[in-house]
């Protein structure tokens, strides 16, 4: 798993060792090697490589038998699998446990000025704080949630329809509703535009 740069973790199982390694572009530096209790060709059982942050940890028939941690965390791009194993089921979650004063400040989009009424009381919406936690939750389910929740309508454009089953999984305490939407943004590719009836999600792929 790298981000665009060439950097990110590799999962990479030999025999019954098994090795998570960062690397950084052509540079590979150790994190954690393990010696398993047995090949897992002899008893196949479902890979997995999850990354939390700068947590990483290998799990193999949903048991944590390695884990480290990077050196910083990454945009995950690309996803790749070599040697003789077969993706019968390759699926990608992004996880995120935050609350509202942690990295998303700096990434926020400055706010349109306050010209008409419907502005003014869109921001205060967007400023409540919620607690939420989405576990493969599908999309429309989530958005219905956060609306309950803080009295937003919300709308989909004919894009964003396609995406309503989309499992995301998102946990946040006492994050405003702003933040709580950008996220949802990186999840998903959804974008979330305040409008006079509420607030419009639109998918530009």
């Amino acid at each position: 798993m790298v981000d665009s740069a060439g950097r990110g973790v590799v999962l990479e199982i030999k025999g019954k060792q098994l090795t998570l390694d960062q690397i950084e572009g052509d540079k590979r530096t150790l994190l954690k090697q393990v010696e398993l209790d047995a090949e897992p060709d002899a008893n196949p059982l479902s890979v997995q490589l999850e990354v939390h942050g700068r947590k990483v940890a290998a799990l193999i028939g949903g048991a944590v038998v390695s884990s480290g941690e990077l050196a910083s965390e990454y945009a995950y791009a690309r996803f790749t699998i070599h040697g003789g194993v077969t993706a019968e089921h390759l699926r990608v979650r992004f996880l995120a446990d935050l609350t509202d004063d942690e990295v998303l400040a700096s990434k926020a989009a400055p706010a349109k000025p306050v010209d008409e009424p419907w502005r003014a009381e869109r921001l205060k919406q967007l400023g409540r704080p919620v607690s939420f936690k989405f576990d493969d939750t599908p999309v429309e389910e989530a958005i219905a949630a956060l609306s309950q929740l803080t009295g937003v309508k919300f709308t989909y454009d004919s894009k964003a329809e396609t995406l309503k089953n989309l499992p995301v999984t998102l946990t946040g305490k006492d994050m405003k509703l702003q933040s709580a939407l950008e996220w949802l943004g990186r999840v998903t590719d959804l974008t979330c535009t305040p409008t006079a009836d509420g607030v419009l999600l639109t998918w530009n792929k």
